[in-house]
């Protein structure tokens, strides 16, 4: 039992700052945040509605982050948190655009629950695309008692440039 739960603490690790070095080695590639005129594709945070046109299953719901939300990520200086962006901050890149290039990057999952929120993320203007109730296993070795079961409740996150729809980086996250 003490080997499992070592081999779990090691992966784990090695998954963290796996996860913690793609992140960090993208940031500098974050864009300052932009004022232009508002994407009809956003909702208010109090009735968040999927998008009408988009095709994927299921249905992405497209908001401005309702609060400051924790994202799991530790940088240089602590804790990362994503943060409501000002009222006067709009994004270039509407929100359906921002969840195609999500799609695009990740392929054929399949997510219970799909939300795009816009955001500020250490300061840039980005769409942080969350795919939720996936599920992952992790471990190895012959099948049998103790193995590992599936988690059912982790959650991608894939972060788009609010400014030009491109790919920053993705992270998992519970």
């Amino acid at each position: 039992m003490k080997r499992l739960l070592a081999y779990s603490w090691a992966v784990l690790f090695f998954v963290a700052a796996v996860l913690a070095a793609t992140h960090l080695h993208t940031g500098g590639s974050r864009h300052a945040a932009s004022a232009t005129s508002a994407s009809p594709t956003i909702t208010s945070a109090d009735s968040p509605t999927p998008s009408p046109t988009d095709t994927h299953t299921p249905q992405a719901t497209i908001e401005r982050l309702p609060k400051d939300t924790a994202t799991g990520l530790v940088g240089p200086d602590g804790a990362i948190t994503l943060t409501v962006p000002p009222s006067d901050i709009q994004p270039v890149t509407s929100g359906l655009d921002a969840v195609n290039a999500a799609w695009g990057h990740v392929g054929d999952i399949h997510p219970s629950k799909v939300v795009a929120n816009f955001a500020l993320f250490e300061g840039a203007a980005e769409w942080v695309v969350s795919y939720e109730g996936l599920c992952f296993t992790m471990g190895g070795g012959p099948p049998g008692p103790g193995r590992l079961q599936p988690d059912c409740n982790t959650e991608l996150n894939v972060e788009i440039d609010a400014n030009n729809g491109q790919w920053l980086a993705d992270y998992w996250y519970r």
